[in-house]
């Protein structure tokens, strides 16, 4: 495997929003997923993505040392190199509004329709918002950001949710994305593969909200504001594969 398609897997975890265009960044990462139920089920998401890729450069330069051989630091010299290759990608225009909701619109599934999409940027530190609309929440399940081949495994962050009709209660239940699996399968086990990218994504935040209007019976959530419940996920719990199944009871 070359370096640059090993760097290009570290990056491909914000596919899920800039899709086959962006093959991905990592860095400070953090990602948040919000989802606002009707009592029929219908509703909204938003999806807030922040990632700081600083920290990036460093770990691509140490990444083409290694492939040639080299085990030493990468300099300040091959870091600036690296930074200023990131730069070019981020400048390319995908993540303009306009480029975004071309990328989207497409793929999303039906009962799925794109609400608004916003992005800020300062120097390598980019932070996307997007807001769908769907009909009922299992629609959600065919939203693939990574239709056209771009994607990992947070391209389709509700591919698994399942509810589960009880009589007077129901079960809604996820099994939400770990960004850091691909990265982790492409590095193969290198030496010296594992603690760079703990380096890189020490940082790491992913957090699920699910609002609701029913009573909450019981739930796995990190935390409980009134109806909305919040999960967070760090680097240390994906990395070392804890149980981070989204489950919650309502009663109709």
């Amino acid at each position: 495997m070359s370096p640059q398609r090993f760097a290009r897997s570290l990056i491909r975890v914000v596919s899920v929003v800039a899709l086959a265009a962006f093959t991905g960044l990592t860095g400070c990462f953090q990602m948040e997923y919000a989802v606002e139920l009707e009592e029929d089920l219908s509703g909204e998401v938003a999806f807030d993505l922040m990632v700081d890729l600083d920290r990036m450069a460093y770990g691509v330069a140490a990444v083409q040392k290694s492939f040639m051989g080299d085990d030493g630091s990468p300099t300040d010299e091959e870091v600036e190199a690296s930074r200023q290759e990131l730069l070019d990608q981020v400048d390319s225009g995908v993540l303009e509004e306009d480029n975004l909701r071309a990328e989207i619109d497409p793929d999303l599934p039906p009962g799925v329709t794109l609400l608004e999409t916003t992005q800020r940027r300062d120097g390598l530190r980019t932070e996307v918002s997007m807001r769908l609309a769907f009909d009922h929440l299992t629609s959600l399940n065919a939203v693939d950001f990574g239709a056209d081949g771009g994607g990992g495994p947070d391209a389709e962050p509700f591919a698994g949710i399942e509810l589960v009709d009880e009589g007077d209660t129901f079960v809604l239940r996820n099994e939400p994305m770990n960004p850091l699996e691909e990265v982790e399968d492409e590095a193969g086990g290198m030496d010296g593969m594992d603690g760079l990218i703990e380096m890189m994504f020490q940082d790491l935040s992913v957090a699920f909200v699910i609002a609701a209007p029913f009573e909450i019976v019981e739930h796995n959530a990190s935390s409980r504001e009134g109806d909305r419940l919040r999960w967070v996920y760090d680097y240390e719990a994906l990395a070392a594969g804890l149980d981070n199944r989204i489950f919650v009871r309502y009663r109709k």
